[in-house]
């Protein structure tokens, strides 16, 4: 029993490193991607100079925006439940007062 043990572990490590080594290669071929594509855009933004700056500032805008309204959304939240909070707090004071006015 203990023998087929050792060998069961010995061939987890042998998937373990494979999977590694194509992890490696898959890393490879993404920096090869990306590489070629930033070679693609600087030379479009050499080219196109006004066109790649009005590109730029309309996703700074975009991106802007939406963090802008990710930030009034979330403040909306926070009130949304303080009110809740307040109004839950009313009524169980509101409760004990009953109570003790029918003892």
């Amino acid at each position: 029993m203990a023998k087929r043990r050792k060998a069961k572990k010995k061939k987890t490590k042998k998937k373990s490193t494979s999977d590694v080594t194509k992890a490696r290669k898959e890393l490879a071929k993404a920096k090869k991607k990306f590489k070629a594509a930033e070679k693609k855009v600087s030379g479009y933004i050499k080219h196109n100079p006004k066109k790649a700056a009005l590109i730029a500032v309309g996703i700074g805008a975009a991106v802007g925006a939406a963090v802008a309204a990710a930030v009034v959304l979330k403040a909306k939240k926070k009130k949304i439940k303080k009110k809740a909070k307040r109004k839950t707090k009313r009524k169980a004071t509101k409760r004990k007062a009953k109570g003790k006015k029918r003892r």
